[in-house]
Formats: structure tokens, sequence, C-alpha cells
């Protein structure tokens, strides 16, 4: 990336930012997404790599409210999902590691067993990234906001999923449990990214402090 593309990259990053922080604004958060154990859990299978994936569904509303509180400090429309939820296993975890060892059926019966929809998380902000690879010059790059959050119930089952990866016979370096960046998408300009755009959702991308309302 050339200089020129670096300096209108940084330029636009800062510029959301600016957008949020200079806001001086909180973001207001219902406790009602806490009220996760009532909601089915809801199995993710299918053909392909990106069909296979555990998550952990979150009520859609209170995350709804978030971004539409954002949308009013960026004065703009944000995409989404229409529902919100907490990766527990990514795509790629699943298909090009814990597959070899554990169906995605037994991932979902062991989610089921120990009650993954009743897993405690605590809100830290909301959280803006864009991608880290090169963007062309005058195109404005995506940008993806998120509520970071952190669970160690959601850890400890990812810590016993990778013992039982390694019990079977798995390399206990290829799957690491701690390598978890949980959060809750909100919305995003373009599409939403992922680790493989170079997007890490954790603390230090935090722009918005999130405040509880009952």
């Amino acid at each position: 990336m050339n200089i020129s593309r670096i300096a209108t990259y940084l330029t636009l990053v800062q510029l959301i930012t600016i957008q949020l922080w200079g806001s001086n604004q909180e973001i207001i958060l219902s406790k009602n997404v806490h009220n996760t154990s009532n909601i089915q859990f809801q199995p993710h299978t299918g053909q392909g790599p990106l069909a296979n994936y555990l998550s952990m569904e979150i009520p859609f509303l209170p995350i709804s409210e978030v971004r539409l509180q954002l949308e009013s400090i960026l004065k703009s429309k944000l995409k989404n999902r229409g529902e919100a939820h907490i990766t527990v296993i990514t795509p790629p975890e699943y298909f090009q590691v814990l597959k070899e060892k554990i169906s995605i059926q037994e991932i979902n019966q062991l989610a089921i067993k120990s009650n993954l929809q009743s897993s405690r998380f605590e809100v830290l902000c909301l959280g803006a990234a864009s991608p880290k690879f090169q963007i062309p010059s005058g195109i404005q790059p995506p940008v993806t906001y998120y509520v970071v959050v952190k669970s160690d119930d959601l850890l400890k089952f990812r810590v016993a999923l990778q013992q039982l990866y390694v019990a079977r016979g798995g390399n206990p370096a290829s799957f690491d449990p701690f390598h978890y960046y949980p959060h809750i998408t909100v919305g995003f300009t373009d599409r939403d990214l992922h680790e493989s755009d170079g997007v890490i959702k954790d603390i230090s991308t935090c722009k918005l402090k999130i405040v509880y309302k009952d």
C-alpha cells in the first residue's frame, strides 16, 4: 500500500473514531439482552466450509435498539442480519480442525446438554473495526460494529471441546480454546468483517461505553 492510500485509509478510520468518541455519548442497552435461556437453541449445519458453526442466540430487540442509537450518531443506516448471537465455534474452527474428530451434530448435542443458552456473559463496550488489507484509493473501507463481551461459561465450553478433541487423537495445538473474541454483531456498512479480514473484535477496538437500562 503506498503512502497516499495509507493516508486515505487512516483518515477514514480516524473519522469513524471521531464520529463515535467525539459524540461524547453512551450507548444504552436493555438488560433483556441477557434473557437467553428462553430462546431455543439453534443448530447451524449444512454443506460447505461456512455452513457449520456453534452459536448462542441473543434477543434481537435490545441489539436492534443499539443499532438505532448508533445510526443516529453516525447519521447513516447500517446493514444487519435481523438476528443476534454470540459465535462459540467459528466455521473455520469446525471445518478446518474439529470435524476431523467431532461431528457438528455431536457438538450441538453437547451444547444442549450443557445448557449453552443459559451461559452468562458480561458486556464490555461497543466496538468498531475496519479491515487491515489494502483498500483501493478513493474507496471507503467497510466498517463493522459490535458489542464486545466476555463469557467464562462459553470459554469453559470451548475448553471442554478441546479436551474431547485431544482425547480422540487431535493435535492440541490445532485448536486453541483461548483464541476467542466473543461479540454480538450490531451492524455493518457493507458486510460483516472477521479475523480473516484482519479484524479482532476485542476491547482494543472499543469506541463507546455501554450502560444498562431496566
